[in-house]
This record gives C-alpha cells, sequence and structure tokens, in this order.
C-alpha cells in the first residue's frame, strides 16, 4: 500500500475479510485514518475543514458515520 502504512492495512484487511470488524478497526493506525480520510468530532470539524480549504480544496465527498442527522447539520453549519 502506498503512504507507508502497509502492515496496518494488511492486518485490518485480513482481520475484516476473517469477519473481525473489531479487530479489523483497532488495526487501523491513528496516522493513516489521518492520512486517508477526515475524522472529526463536532468540536474538531471546522478546523479540520478550515485545513483543507487553506490547501486549494474546494469539493469534498462526505460519507458521514455515526448520527447521521446530527453529523449532517454539524457540516450544514460550516461553510
Amino acid at each position: 500500500m502506498r503512504y507507508g502504512h502497509a502492515a496496518s492495512a494488511l492486518a485490518c484487511q485480513e482481520r475484516f475479510l476473517a469477519g473481525d470488524r473489531t479487530g479489523a478497526e483497532a488495526a487501523l493506525t491513528t496516522e493513516l485514518i489521518d492520512l486517508v480520510s477526515l475524522a472529526a468530532t463536532p468540536a474538531t470539524l471546522e478546523r479540520k475543514l478550515a485545513a483543507y480549504e487553506a490547501a486549494g480544496v474546494d469539493t469534498m465527498i462526505v460519507a458521514p458515520f455515526g448520527d447521521r442527522t446530527a453529523l449532517l447539520e454539524a457540516l450544514a453549519g460550516t461553510r
């Protein structure tokens, strides 16, 4: 895998394919998650989106997880 996180990605895949979703989640490092996604709480969402905007990103595909209604409301509250 690109990005230098092959061990984490492979462990995640192996555990997921074996039906161990909790183990798959545990195999992902914080660094890998931050590298390939935007993971935020309502308190950190605006700051993280601002960093993407500062880097020139003007379009994002959003696939919220968790309380979808609350997440979409939080996203709608940002610019």
